[in-house]
C-alpha cells in the first residue's frame, strides 16, 4: 500500500504544495500529486552537477511563458507531469552516484570498463529520459504554436526542434 499523506512529510510537502502552486498559480494540479518534483527548480539551486546556465534558460522560458501563454503551458505540463517526475527521479539517481567525484582508474582496461558500465550507463538514461522529456516540454510548446502535431516530437527530433 502506498501512503499518500505521510505524516512524517507531511509539513514539508504541504509547504511544497503552496509554493509550487503559488508559483503556477494557473495550473491546475489537483489530480496528481506528481508535481512536487517542481520544488527544486522553484529553490533555482539545481543538483550538484546539473547545468546552472540550462537551469536559467529553462526557467526564464517557462516564466515567459507562463506569463505569455499560460493555459497552453498548464496543458503541456500536466500532460508531461508523470514524465518529469520519473526524469527528476533519475535526475537525482545519477546525481547521487559516486561516478562525479572519483578517480579514473589508472590501468587501461579498467578505465574502459568503467566508462562503458558506469558512464555511457548512465549517460544514456540522462538522454532518453530527463534530456528528452524536460526538453520535450520546450520543443511542445514551440510545435504547438506553429500548428504543429506533436505526435512527431521523439528523442531525435525534440534537440533539432529547440535549435529553431
Amino acid at each position: 500500500m502506498i501512503i499518500e499523506n505521510n505524516p512524517a512529510t507531511k509539513q514539508q510537502h504541504d509547504d511544497w504544495r503552496f509554493r509550487i502552486r503559488a508559483e503556477f498559480s494557473e495550473t491546475d494540479f489537483s489530480l496528481n500529486s506528481d508535481y512536487l518534483c517542481l520544488i527544486h527548480y522553484l529553490d533555482k539551486a539545481p543538483q550538484k552537477f546539473y547545468s546552472k546556465e540550462a537551469f536559467k534558460q529553462y526557467l526564464t522560458f517557462l516564466e515567459n511563458v507562463k506569463l505569455t501563454d499560460p493555459k497552453l503551458l498548464a496543458d503541456i505540463l500536466i500532460d508531461a507531469e508523470p514524465l518529469l517526475s520519473i526524469s527528476n527521479r533519475i535526475l537525482k539517481e545519477v546525481n547521487d552516484k559516486p561516478i562525479h567525484d572519483t578517480f579514473l582508474p589508472k590501468e587501461h582496461n579498467a578505465l574502459i570498463n568503467f566508462i562503458d558500465k558506469e558512464i555511457h550507463y548512465n549517460l544514456l538514461k540522462v538522454y532518453e529520459t530527463p534530456f528528452f522529456h524536460l526538453s520535450k516540454v520546450v520543443a511542445k510548446y514551440h510545435w504547438i504554436k506553429a500548428k504543429k502535431a506533436t505526435d512527431g516530437l521523439d528523442l531525435y527530433s525534440t534537440p533539432y526542434s529547440l535549435d529553431q
